[in-house]
């Protein structure tokens, strides 16, 4: 059997900062609460995101292979798509923009 690797949800923090200002001024939103989720991700995945757009990066992004991702949560943000109208950052863009803004103290 290969080894499994824990999928989880992620979600960007720039999603989670509008999450909160569409929440305070949305009258639907009062008194619920939202789960923020743009979707499962295994750690696996962010190593190959990193290694094809950040090349020299390459020592810092190990990626195991024969590993099985296994979904660990599975969590709906339905609700604060439909009330919120939120439009998440995809896992991709969430990586290379972050490790674009970590470059700069390497």
């Amino acid at each position: 059997m290969a080894p499994r690797q824990r999928r989880q949800n992620f979600v960007d923090v720039r999603d989670v900062a509008d999450a909160h200002v569409k929440a305070s001024l949305e009258p639907e939103a009062e008194g619920k609460r939202f789960i923020l989720s743009a979707g499962a991700f295994s750690f696996r995945e962010v190593g190959k995101i990193i290694r094809s757009h950040f090349p020299g990066l390459n020592k810092m992004a190990k990626i195991e292979d024969g590993v099985k991702d296994e979904l660990v949560t599975d969590c709906s943000s339905v609700q604060a798509q439909k009330i919120l109208g939120m439009e998440f950052i995809g896992l991709e863009k969430s990586i290379v923009d972050s490790v674009n803004s970590i470059k700069a103290y390497l």
